[in-house]
């Protein structure tokens, strides 16, 4: 006969639950004597939201969302078109500031070259004599006259003397190196010494300048005969003492030779 303690026993024993691990995994799993497994909640299909006005659908299937169907994110709010403020819908670039006249688009001038309004304060030249007749302030490098006229050390200077040089005419560095300040001096007292047309004369922009030109040649006549008769260095109206290169105001890379 079974004893008291038996059928208390009996009557405490838990059940199985509904599922177990076995079931979930396939694998089997087996607790200890006596000891329940843990009760996990059921889980169903559960239907994801799809954004208003959207043709997709998303379906579940065991539990699962096809990445085919996953739903349309939300659109971003409308944005109405904004009208850009008057100038920049007529400007195509940024403004640019203006060019210092001693730069170049690829350089900077010497000290000794850069128009200022007045005579280089490193050089002194009067381009009635050539440039072994110049000089130098007694704190500059003795040598930079034979030094690059423009930092890049281009071969040559595109320069031209408005209303007197008839045209463009350039400075050459020797044998294609860096056309030096020397080489910049040299080929403007060249240029000045040419013969000048009466073409020339006449196209002085007012009968002061030509009467300027015509004593500045009586001058230099009177000191030396010169047969060829007026030079360019005349148009210049006696205003001969060189006061550096200035670019052209048009934004070419042309340098205009100024007097003083």
């Amino acid at each position: 006969m079974p004893s008291s303690h038996s059928s208390k026993r009996q009557s405490y024993s838990l059940s199985s639950p509904a599922w177990s691990l076995n079931t979930l995994t396939g694998t089997t799993v087996s607790g200890a004597p006596g000891v329940p497994l843990p009760v996990a909640p059921m889980l169903s299909p559960v239907s994801l939201p799809s954004p208003a006005g959207s043709a997709r659908s998303v379906s579940m299937h065991s539990g699962y969302v096809y990445p085919s169907q996953y739903p349309l994110t939300p659109g971003a709010p409308h944005m109405g078109t904004v009208p850009l403020p008057h100038l920049l819908q007529h400007q195509h670039s940024l403004p640019t500031p203006p060019v210092s006249p001693e730069r170049s688009r690829y350089g900077v001038l010497s000290e000794l070259l850069v128009y200022t309004g007045h005579r280089p304060t490193q050089l002194n030249f009067n381009a009635v004599q050539p440039p072994s007749a110049a000089c130098l302030h007694p704190t500059s490098n003795p040598h930079a006259m034979n030094e690059p006229a423009i930092s890049n050390q281009a071969p040559n200077l595109v320069l031209e003397i408005p209303g007197v040089s008839g045209g463009y005419f350039y400075a050459s560095g020797v044998h294609g190196h860096a056309v030096t300040v020397r080489d910049v001096l040299h080929v403007i007292h060249a240029k000045l010494s040419e013969r000048a047309s009466q073409a020339d004369f006449n196209q002085l922009p007012s009968e002061n300048h030509r009467r300027a030109a015509s004593s500045s040649f009586n001058q230099r006549n009177r000191v030396a005969p010169d047969p060829a008769g007026l030079r360019r260095i005349d148009l210049l109206g006696g205003c001969t003492t060189f006061a550096g290169l200035q670019r052209a105001a048009n934004g070419a890379d042309v340098w205009h030779v100024r007097f003083i």
